[in-house]
């Protein structure tokens, strides 16, 4: 079993490039684009707990050739439910060439304060 932070992780591991897609339930107006260090960095800091949960990803390749991810919350096998990390929604790891035009992407900067906040 893994825990939220372990699937964050895993993307940070893949690499500079990934952008992390968050949708949450109440529509567009809560849908964010994340660099992977700066959505965990994030959780560590309003919810901590919330990377000891369960959660699993799930990996694809698209027709272009380009990966994406798909991180489920919740124990693996367990009787399907609400998939999204509660404050966060669904997430979605992809390629940042694939970034929505105009998307803001929250991402660290130089001197260790967030932007787009």
């Amino acid at each position: 079993m893994t825990t939220v932070q372990e699937c964050l992780q895993e993307v940070i591991a893949h690499g500079p490039g990934y952008v992390i897609h968050s949708s949450g339930e109440e529509g567009p107006a809560r849908t964010t684009d994340w660099d992977p260090s700066a959505l965990l960095a994030d959780i560590q800091l309003e919810s901590p707990r919330l990377l000891e949960d369960h959660a699993w990803t799930e990996w694809t390749t698209l027709a272009d050739g380009s990966q994406t991810c798909a991180i489920v919350y919740g124990r693996q096998g367990s009787p399907p439910g609400d998939r999204a990390i509660l404050g966060y929604g669904s997430l979605r790891a992809f390629e940042a060439w694939h970034k929505r035009p105009g998307a803001r992407v929250h991402a660290p900067a130089p001197n260790g304060f967030y932007l787009g906040r």
